[in-house]
């Protein structure tokens, strides 16, 4: 499925990371996929971000610095419910469904990310949103 074409441009994703390293990481590989990314690396700078922009995807780490990316949930989706909220965690698998189910986070990603997981979720959750608004629009 083209994105370009039925989305009217790439894909828009925001990763939001403390560890530099790891957001790097993600951005260089999402823009590989073609993919436009911005990133933020505190809680306060992704709620700014997101308040002035739309994103298609939102990938979070769990942890961000004493705060947790979970109180963005709300704030994205009462901007954008069908954006997509994916959380990294270094937590085990139980805990991070447990953690993604209770507060409406469509994925959820364990550390040590794999690039191929990655972007093989993205993928999956954008023809998904797609598919919904097409949906939505007849």
């Amino acid at each position: 499925m083209n994105l370009e074409k039925v989305s009217g441009g790439p894909p828009r994703i925001l990763v939001v990371d403390d560890d530099y390293n790891i957001k790097e990481t993600m951005k260089d590989i999402l823009e590989e996929e073609g993919y436009i990314v911005e990133t933020a690396d505190s809680l306060s700078k992704a709620q700014e971000i997101i308040e002035k922009e739309n994103f298609n995807v939102i990938l979070s780490d769990l942890s961000l610095g004493e705060y947790s990316s979970l109180s963005l949930v709300e704030l994205v989706r009462r901007k954008s419910p069908r954006t997509i909220f994916i959380l990294i965690t270094g937590q085990d698998k139980l805990d991070a469904d447990l953690e993604a189910t209770k507060n409406d986070v469509d994925e959820y990603i364990l550390k040590p990310i794999q690039p191929n997981e990655l972007i093989h979720k993205i993928k999956i959750h954008l023809e998904k949103q797609m598919l919904t608004k097409k949906l939505s629009q007849k």
